[in-house]
């Protein structure tokens, strides 16, 4: 996944996110014990498929945010499509989802 959609799922897509990513998120931005989030995301046995990864992961926090980051934005991606805002003429990501100018060419759809 491109690491700009991503991002901006993460930062606009907040209403999407369900309690325990709101609680995993909470506890991984404020929290510096690595082991306590793998062992969280352990216990709510979430992202099954992903624990393996994030264990590898457990010394660098910051890949650790992006590995979740990525993994929050996928499902947000395939159960709500309608968050992308792709601008109709280039077709590349707005910089926000209301956003009615494109950042790339500039063209405006009001």
């Amino acid at each position: 996944m491109d690491p700009n959609i991503s991002r901006y799922l993460y930062h606009h897509g907040g209403k999407y996110l369900t309690p325990i990513e709101h609680y995993i998120l909470g506890k991984l931005l404020y929290n510096t014990q690595m082991t306590f989030i793998v062992k969280t995301f352990a216990f709510f046995n979430y992202f099954k498929e992903h624990v393996h990864e994030l264990k590898n992961k457990t010394s660098n926090k910051h890949e650790a945010l992006s590995l979740i980051e990525v993994i929050i934005a996928t499902r947000i991606l395939k159960k709500h499509p309608e968050v992308i805002n792709n601008c109709p003429k280039c077709k590349r990501l707005a910089r926000t989802p209301k956003a009615k100018q494109c950042r790339y060419c500039f063209h405006s759809w009001y």
